[in-house]
Order: C-alpha cells, then sequence, then structure tokens
C-alpha cells in the first residue's frame, strides 16, 4: 500500500488538506501514519497524475481553502488496486529490532524496562481505538453490524487493529513473565554462589 492510495480512497467525497490530516489523527493512524509535510506533496503528484482534482472554495472563517476531489481516473486506480490481492509489505518494526538487540546487554532489568515501555504504548494504542469502537458504539445501536459498505468495512478495519493491540500487549505480559522468571533464576544462582564462598 501507499500514502497515494490512501489519499485516493479519503479523497472521494472531496475533503481539504486539513481535513485529510483531521481523519489520520482521528483513526486512519492505527493503519498508517503521515503527516502534512507527506500529505499535500502526495496530493499535488496525485492531481499532476489526473487522478484527482482541486478547487478552491470558500472557507468557514472567511479565506479559501482547496479541496481535493477523486477524479474518474483516480477512481479506476483505486478500484484496480482494492480488487487486486490484498497487499502485504515487509513491514519495519524497530521495536523489535531493540527487543532481538537487548540480548547483547546480557541485562535482564533493561529487558523489563523495555517491556515496560512497550507495553505502556501499546496499552496508550489500544485504548485509542477501544475509545473510538465505544463512542462508536454509543452513537449507533446496531454496532458492530453498521450501516452501509464504508461504515462496515470501517469496523471491521477497527476490530482488526483491536486484536492486533491486544495481541500485542499479551505479548508483552508472556515476554516480561518469561524475563522475571529469568532474573529471578540468575538472582537465585548468585545468591547460591555466595553463601559458598
Amino acid at each position: 500500500m501507499s500514502l497515494n492510495h490512501l489519499l485516493l480512497g479519503v479523497t472521494r467525497d472531496g475533503v481539504t488538506g486539513y481535513e485529510i490530516k483531521r481523519a489520520f489523527e482521528e483513526g486512519l493512524r492505527h493503519m498508517w501514519n503521515a503527516e502534512l509535510s507527506q500529505i499535500y506533496p502526495a496530493l499535488e503528484r496525485l492531481e499532476e497524475r489526473g487522478l484527482l482534482t482541486s478547487a478552491k472554495a470558500p472557507g468557514e472563517r472567511g479565506s479559501a481553502r482547496r479541496v481535493y476531489k477523486l477524479s474518474p481516473q483516480g477512481q479506476a486506480e483505486l478500484e484496480l488496486w482494492l480488487c487486486a490481492d490484498p497487499v502485504l509489505h515487509d513491514e519495519r518494526h524497530p521495536f523489535l529490532v531493540q527487543l532481538a538487540l537487548l540480548g547483547g546487554l546480557n541485562d535482564y532489568r533493561q529487558t523489563l524496562k523495555y517491556f515496560s515501555g512497550l507495553e505502556a504504548l501499546l496499552r496508550s494504542r489500544l485504548q485509542a481505538m477501544e475509545f473510538l469502537e465505544e463512542k462508536w458504539r454509543r452513537h449507533d445501536p446496531s454496532y458492530p453490524e453498521v450501516g452501509g459498505a464504508a461504515e462496515f468495512h470501517m469496523q471491521l478495519t477497527l476490530e482488526f487493529g483491536l486484536a492486533s493491540a491486544r495481541a500485542g500487549l499479551e505479548c508483552c505480559r508472556k515476554g516480561r513473565r518469561r524475563v522475571e522468571m529469568r532474573l529471578k533464576a540468575a538472582e537465585g544462582t548468585r545468591e547460591s554462589h555466595e553463601q559458598e564462598r
């Protein structure tokens, strides 16, 4: 997947760059993160390729704003991508690289500290998604079997994200317990050596 495909999808009904950024902050960030410094150049490239159109529209506070909308050519490109096989990229997980290399420190206390920090980050991400789910549940009594196709697919995406965050937290808990057992065993061995002296 690329940022381009995501932008094609969110511009179907016409949106401003600010509205796109807000969509990232409110929900899209759980599957793809992008800053305004990436969004605006990507929008310009998509417009140059004829996949988007843009026009100035009156703003709420008087100043004009640029509204981006999917073009027919962009719709065809988006549909082609959506109908293709699922895309799994090789993902980069710096936190897993850190974990793999922590063994070089030979310090289980540092590994415990790492797991505590990772668990806090995952819990925060999970809480943000749970907040979205609860808000949705309160506003739509049919949740999770929500309205039309667009809402239904967003709910499926949220469900996938919730499951992923919960699985990550469970891995942290299991990892922390295993590290604690090794730390306890190492301390027991140290005490045994000290008693032998």
